[in-house]
């Protein structure tokens, strides 16, 4: 085996991807540019070949939104710009607003706001708070409280108890 087929095989095997072909360093820029150019050329062509094959525009747009997904970071990068060349921006804003399991804008700034109001706030004070949380908490639902113990490694007394 070549040199070069061992090295392109182990690029591929380390990127979890065997048996497909990895683009060569460069090559993303070499066939951007390649586009540029030919949508210089051949403007009206192109334009008309894509207006005959609504199929392609579908599956391009399919393969960049899965791209996206996979965390392909030319395709991630692709679709926030056909986004924001589409005044569609605000879509991904409310995306993203949703993926942070927000349901409104109003929910948003009042999470950001106990957020910032934590930040100012006494270590002790933030621990004070925490503790009888916990406690209110556990006794609502004490079923919980074996993990929580678990998970601060030590013994948290039930109310008016004085062991776990």
């Amino acid at each position: 085996m070549p040199r070069m087929d061992k090295d392109a095989y182990m690029a591929r095997r380390m990127a979890g991807r065997p048996s497909e072909e990895l683009m060569a360093p460069g090559g993303r820029k070499a066939i951007a540019k390649l586009g540029e150019e030919l949508a210089a050329r051949g403007g009206d062509l192109i334009r008309q070949s894509f207006g005959e094959d609504a199929g392609f525009i579908e599956r391009f747009i399919a393969t960049l939104k899965q791209g996206a997904l996979d965390r392909d970071r030319t395709c991630v990068n692709t679709v926030a710009r056909i986004y924001k060349l589409t005044d569609q921006e605000n879509k991904l804003t409310v995306e993203f607003i949703h993926s942070l399991g927000v349901e409104s804008e109003d929910q948003l700034r009042r999470m950001v706001e106990a957020v910032k109001a934590a930040e100012g706030a006494d270590v002790l004070d933030g621990v004070e708070r925490a503790a009888a949380y916990l406690e209110a908490a556990l006794t609502i639902h004490p079923e919980h409280r074996q993990a929580v113990v678990l998970r601060l490694g030590g013994v948290v007394p039930i109310p008016g108890s004085e062991r776990v």
